[in-house]
């Protein structure tokens, strides 16, 4: 007689909505769909409002503490994302990965930047498969929630030049701490149809 496996527990997700005041229909869309379709995790939705994006992620991090997820899912107001992005992010099973989508600029640039590089690269300049990288954008960001744990918060800072013009973005001071101080690697994925929303999609 066949022995029965014992049931795996579900990934718990904190799918993080960041946000100044509003979001973009097509962003509340992708939330939608994503909360309707996820058989391989369960979904928690937390939504930060405020005027200062790095505060806004400091305060989700201790969220996800205090509702014992196993993940974060920072989710800006201006990404637009098939449901599945959620869980191929998951099935990669890496401490930190997100999208490698687009910035919105006409010179199309990356949000990643691969290692090795010093610079965003053209989005054909990427590799075609997941991939690790010196710092990523924050929109689309999946966090094991035990990796806060590794290092000191606050985990997500802006930093600024002596002349007050910013030098780094929250989601980069991140990705280099978590490198550096705590020895994680930073994975991108481009793979997932993730578009960052303007005025046309990028």
């Amino acid at each position: 007689m066949a022995t029965k496996k014992p049931k795996q527990n579900k990934p718990k997700v904190l799918v993080a909505l960041t946000s100044q005041r509003y979001i973009f229909s097509r962003t509340a869309f992708s939330l939608i769909k994503a909360a309707l379709d996820h058989a391989d995790y369960e979904f928690d939705f937390y939504m930060e409002l405020g005027c200062e994006i790095a505060s806004a992620r400091n305060r989700t991090v201790h969220t996800a503490r205090e509702r014992n997820c196993t993940h974060v899912l920072f989710v800006d107001y201006d990404m637009y994302f098939p449901p599945s992005a959620i869980s191929k992010l998951l099935a990669e099973d890496k401490d930190i990965i997100g999208a490698a989508y687009n910035r919105r600029d006409e010179d199309l640039k990356s949000t990643a930047v691969p290692v090795g590089m010093t610079a965003a690269p053209h989005p054909r300049e990427l590799p075609t498969e997941p991939f690790k990288c010196e710092c990523l954008g924050a929109g689309l960001l999946l966090i094991k929630t035990s990796v806060f744990d590794k290092f000191p918060g606050p985990w997500f800072m802006f930093g600024y030049q002596s002349d007050g013009t910013l030098s780094y973005g929250e989601d980069t001071y991140f990705c280099q701490r978590a490198i550096k101080e705590a020895g994680f690697d930073v994975w991108a994925d481009p793979t997932l149809h993730v578009k960052h929303i303007g005025e046309q999609l990028f």
